[in-house]
């Protein structure tokens, strides 16, 4: 029999709260573009409004499973001279983590073939992004199953250490040809979007209100908004 491994808290501990909180920090970001976009969306399709609430109740869930995560690391099991590597509020946090990116990367892909003529690029990235998707949800499952094992010896992450590195990869792959995509196509119709930008003067108006900040600062907080929307 292996021996048993050691909860290691400057490693495992430590990155797991580091993530939470870092996570945490980002759904806030997240729902103040919600809050935006909803002062604005007036003119938007049905379904986009619904696709958005529904991102917003996803990274509502996703963050709620990550502080219980936190919770069960640092109060639950303090005391267990064994520790569990694996518990359900972890798995969950990938499950949400899964179908969130899914539903975001397959979104932007999407809008990748609306702006581009070469239908390749889009086949290219709904490809890669099911790939990804199934790679996640494999994930997901075991790492469900192995709760009832543990303390178990980290097995779960030993057995399928592989794919865990592989679906990271491949997902940063898929980040990588949104951004580069995105970035480029805006860029083409960069004389076409100075007109549009004209929809974010109530955006900036109501900003520069509501935090008590200049008008220059909340468009500069805007292009940040933006700049985060292109690269997620």
């Amino acid at each position: 029999m292996p021996p048993i491994s050691t909860f290691d808290s400057p490693e495992l501990l430590g990155a797991l709260e580091i993530g939470a909180f870092v996570s945490i920090f980002m759904f806030g970001t997240v729902t103040m573009q919600g809050h935006v976009y909803y002062q604005n969306c007036q003119n938007e399709p049905k379904w986009r409004t619904y696709f958005i609430a529904l991102i917003l109740l996803l990274e509502l869930g996703h963050t709620i499973v990550t502080a219980q995560s936190v919770w069960w690391a640092t109060i639950t099991i303090a005391d267990m001279v064994i520790k569990p590597g694996n518990g359900y509020a972890t798995a969950a946090c990938t499950l949400y983590s899964s179908v969130i990116t899914f539903f975001v990367k397959a979104y932007y892909i999407n809008s990748i073939r609306v702006l581009s003529s070469k239908l390749w690029l889009s086949i290219l990235g709904w490809i890669l992004t099911v790939i990804d998707f199934g790679t996640s949800l494999v994930v997901s499952y075991e790492a469900f199953m192995d709760v009832p094992r543990e303390p178990n010896n980290f097995s779960f992450e030993r057995e399928w250490r592989w794919l865990i590195t592989s679906g990271l990869a491949l997902g940063a792959l898929v980040d990588v040809l949104i951004a580069a995509a995105m970035v480029y196509h805006l860029r083409q119709l960069s004389p076409m979007l100075d007109l549009q930008m004209k929809r974010y003067e109530k955006s900036t108006l109501f900003i520069s209100a509501a935090l008590m900040i200049p008008v220059d600062s909340a468009a500069k907080m805007l292009n940040r908004l933006l700049i985060w929307t292109i690269g997620m």
